[in-house]
């Protein structure tokens, strides 16, 4: 797998990573191997094929870049081992499927509404990376036969527990937002607590089951 090493800024540095497959999993758990490894590194932020690093601001940026090459570099098959994946944390959201966009969903995919509830429902799912807004965690990867893009006209008012699909990914609305995706249920799971902590992290699981 390529990969490609670049400074973000004087405290910070980008691993990209250049495969054809989905290593989430993967960026996951070399993020923790380097917090583990190196004291130096502050806090790391993984996504669907990179992973952020952070630094103090007094350390030797370009020092820390070699050590983390030469890491990576010398510990490549123990870290790519796929066989030792585990669930890191795994959370049932249960979805009531009722969402506003689910009949234009099953005609434009040509299945019953039964066929694609089952289709979202009988996965389980990497949580690939946060954005958007605050706890919107995208969720990978949808089944191709429920795969389409994002609303045209995106709606202005989303409400909080929307279930989603768009493009790869299935979503919670976190919180009452505009947004464009598809909306196909709702759930009552709360992603955010009462701090406004997220409680998905990349490289949680999570598994929706129909009510």
């Amino acid at each position: 797998m390529r990969k490609k090493i670049s400074v973000l800024s004087d405290s910070s540095l980008l691993i990209e990573f250049f495969s054809e497959e989905n290593i989430s999993d993967f960026s996951f758990k070399l993020g923790k191997k380097l917090k583990e490894k190196f004291s130096f590194i502050t806090d790391t932020v993984p996504t669907f094929s990179s992973v952020a690093i952070y630094f103090a601001l007094d350390e030797d940026i370009l020092h820390c870049k070699k050590l983390i090459e030469d890491f990576i570099d010398n510990q490549s098959n123990l870290i790519f081992n796929k066989g030792n994946d585990t669930i890191r944390v795994l959370h049932t959201i249960p979805v009531n499927y009722n969402g506003k966009d689910l009949h234009r969903v099953s005609e434009e995919k040509k299945l019953n509404i039964k066929e694609l509830i089952d289709i979202h429902s009988n996965k389980i799912y990497s949580v690939q990376f946060l954005g958007f807004i605050p706890g919107f965690a995208y969720l990978g990867t949808l089944d191709n036969k429920i795969s389409l893009p994002r609303k045209k006209n995106p709606d202005k008012n989303v409400l909080k527990g929307s279930v989603a699909i768009a493009e790869n990914y299935t979503a919670i609305y976190p919180v009452t937002s505009p947004g464009g995706w598809n909306i196909i249920g709702h759930t009552k799971y709360e992603i955010l607590n009462e701090k406004f902590s997220v409680k998905f992290k990349p490289g949680d699981k999570v598994k929706f089951v129909s009510i």
